[in-house]
């Protein structure tokens, strides 16, 4: 089978950027050869931006913007699957690569599914959303080969990664037709988790993604970094851009910042106040 890697960057310039951030750190882990079996297919409302691209990849797809909201995943799955025949990984923009995804895709074609990453206990039934959610399927009928969908007996796992080939498309559509049905009433990321936690639970046990990728959820910051980035690098060959965001730590640039946010509140606000606390902009002023 083929190996397919998917990013729907239909947001704006942003997700774009993001998306383009993240094929540069998917080159860098394949030292700029990525292996002729990947295939790269991009939804974007920019496709010129992606030009620079396509003599890196052996085979690269930029395609017209998708639905940009992140319950459009199952529609873009198996939209995907309509035409083609192989091993699917669907990636949220601001997730990126840690290395090869050659041993990631075996086990895909194997039939083994996987998800980003288990989320922590207290988004498994303990907030709010999650209650919402639970009051939702209590007045439906969702089950996935009989197994009636209850939050609290769901170990939910973040669907930024999804990761399976079409022999389970009978899955992906079942968690989109309860993903419309909660959207409407609860526009909110963790019904799109549950949904895929909850579709994919009765086959192979769920695998993780996360010794693979990374992401900067939390780091909004990080977006204007990367138009910075992009705008002062604009001649720069795609080679050459490989080599300089190696040098733009994202998970560097995040533990910075959680270590700031962690410090004493007197202790903050002092480092805020003679300019010393955490800022984006002491990164923008590295880059060349």
């Amino acid at each position: 089978m083929q190996n397919y890697i998917l990013y729907n960057a239909s947001e704006g310039i942003h997700s774009t950027n993001e998306c383009r951030y993240a094929l540069l750190k998917l080159l860098s882990v394949y030292n700029l050869k990525p292996p002729p079996s990947l295939f790269v297919v991009v939804h974007t409302g920019h496709p010129r931006l992606f030009d620079d691209f396509l003599t890196f990849f052996p085979h690269i797809e930029i395609t017209g913007p998708f639905n940009e909201h992140s319950h459009a995943k199952a529609q873009i799955i198996q939209k995907f699957f309509l035409t083609t025949h192989g091993n699917l990984l669907i990636c949220d923009t601001a997730t990126y690569p840690l290395k090869p995804l050659e041993t990631l895709f075996g086990e895909i074609e194997k039939g083994i599914l996987f998800l980003y990453r288990k989320e922590l206990p207290q988004t498994n039934g303990h907030n709010s959303v999650a209650k919402q959610v639970q009051s939702i399927l209590s007045q439906s009928q969702h089950q996935m080969d009989g197994l009636p969908a209850k939050v609290h007996e769901t170990p939910v796992h973040n669907a930024a990664i999804i990761g399976l080939n079409n022999s389970m498309l009978h899955v992906v559509k079942y968690a989109g037709e309860m993903i419309n049905g909660l959207f409407q009433k609860i526009p909110h990321p963790f019904a799109v988790n549950f949904a895929f936690s909850h579709a994919f639970q009765k086959q192979p046990p769920i695998k993780t993604a996360n010794d693979y990728f990374a992401d900067y959820f939390e780091l909004n910051e990080f977006r204007k970094l990367l138009q910075t980035f992009f705008r002062k690098n604009e001649e720069e060959s795609i080679p050459s851009l490989v080599k300089l965001i190696n040098h733009l730590d994202v998970g560097a640039i995040k533990l910075e910042k959680k270590k700031h946010i962690q410090l004493p509140l007197l202790k903050k606000w002092w480092k805020e106040l003679t300019g010393k606390g955490w800022s984006i902009r002491k990164y923008e002023k590295r880059i060349s």
